[in-house]
């Protein structure tokens, strides 16, 4: 005779048939929470380390990475894996457990103090070009301000350590933007200007200028560079960017540094008693004919100056960027210069010229230069007959 239940027991008793005929819906617990053996073998392990028994803790955290390796608490027991062979002073073993946390498990809490340990561990290593890219992550993501500035202040210490003087700039530029206060903001400016001025080739402070033609720091770059040109006497190149600087910086403080560097160099040219004035097409697609050209003229010059009394002869450049209009310019703004004029006089024989004659004598002068020795001896010829001419 079957059994009747009661209808009010009816709902537990599909309930119950329910869990008994679908035990699959009910996650076995073993697969969401850690076994008690896992969490067991982590914290023993991490007990050797609060006590310091840093051997004992690393062999029993290996043995938990090899007994429990989908354990949740992976990722914890790789970073004391790597603190613990840091204690030891164990640096290169302890690299991979930490790289494993920063790269592997990037969003626990924990990453950014692994990041930085990692970064420690490559500098005790000597591995620089390895910490600088995971110093910079770190500093990329680390929300504390003050953090974030001293590792940016350490990453362009580590550029210059590698005499990459433009990326130490490029870092400190991010430290700047992170600083607030004033007075911090006017100290990393001014290791900008040293960076600037110590470590930077011609080449890298062109670059720099490029990148920045209308901010700091590429007024900085442009004004050193002109400062250098001029100290090394190449003055037709320090004159062109210091004329290029007042153009893209004409109220900046440094300004008048320009101007007096621009009145120095037209006081060192009249202070010759004759000049060589010379055109060439140095911007444009015959600028790298003419750039080798313009260096046989100054190594030609440079050869013969002893030769003759000091302050006798200059020589100056000017580019006329291959335009015709400019190159008859520049022509008459070199032929109305009472010395220019005189020079060019003397070397036609005291016969007055025209602008079409000036053009001719400056282009034979710049074809001869082509060959630095064969110029070296054209140079000296007309440096003599100025000499019989003057007596």
């Amino acid at each position: 005779m079957p059994v009747k239940f009661p209808i009010v027991l009816w709902p537990s008793i599909l309930c119950l048939l329910i869990i008994t005929l679908t035990p699959n819906l009910v996650t076995p617990a073993n697969e969401s929470v850690s076994p008690p053996m896992d969490r067991k073998a982590y914290f023993g392990a991490k007990q050797y380390y609060n006590e310091g028994a840093y051997d004992r803790a690393v062999s029993a955290i290996q043995e938990f990475l090899t007994n429990y390796p989908k354990s949740h608490m992976v990722p914890e027991a790789y970073y004391l894996l790597g603190q613990a062979y840091v204690q030891l002073k164990k640096y290169t073993e302890a690299a991979d457990p930490l790289k494993t946390v920063a790269e592997g498990f990037p969003s626990v809490a924990f990453a950014g103090e692994a990041r930085l340990l990692l970064g420690r561990v490559y500098l005790q290593l000597g591995m620089i070009e390895e910490a600088i890219p995971v110093l910079e992550q770190e500093a990329a993501l680390n929300r504390d301000p003050r953090t974030r500035q001293d590792l940016y202040a350490q990453i362009a210490d580590l550029y210059l350590t590698n005499r990459d003087g433009l990326s130490a700039i490029e870092t400190l530029l991010k430290q700047r933007q992170s600083v607030k206060d004033r007075d911090e903001r006017i100290a990393v400016e001014e290791k900008i200007r040293q960076v600037v001025e110590q470590h930077l080739s011609d080449r890298q402070l062109s670059l720099l200028f490029e990148k920045y033609p209308e901010s700091f720091p590429g007024d900085e770059a442009l004004l050193r560079l002109s400062e250098g040109e001029y100290g090394q006497g190449d003055l037709f190149r320090a004159e062109r960017h210091l004329n290029e600087f007042l153009v893209h910086f004409p109220k900046q403080g440094s300004s008048q540094r320009a101007r007096e560097l621009q009145s120095a160099i037209t006081d060192h040219l009249k202070a010759y008693q004759f000049h060589i004035g010379v055109l060439l097409p140095l911007t444009g697609r015959q600028a790298p004919y003419a750039e080798s050209v313009m260096k046989g003229i100054q190594l030609a010059m440079e050869d013969v100056q002893g030769k003759f009394p000091d302050k006798y002869v200059g020589l100056v450049i000017r580019d006329f960027e291959e335009q015709p209009v400019r190159l008859k310019t520049s022509l008459e703004q070199l032929v109305s210069s009472a010395a220019m004029a005189e020079l060019l006089k003397a070397a036609t024989v005291k016969k007055p010229i025209d602008c079409a004659n000036s053009l001719r004598f400056i282009s034979l002068l710049s074809m001869l230069s082509l060959t630095f020795f064969y110029l070296n001896n054209v140079i000296f010829k007309i440096f003599s007959k100025l000499s019989v001419w003057m007596r």
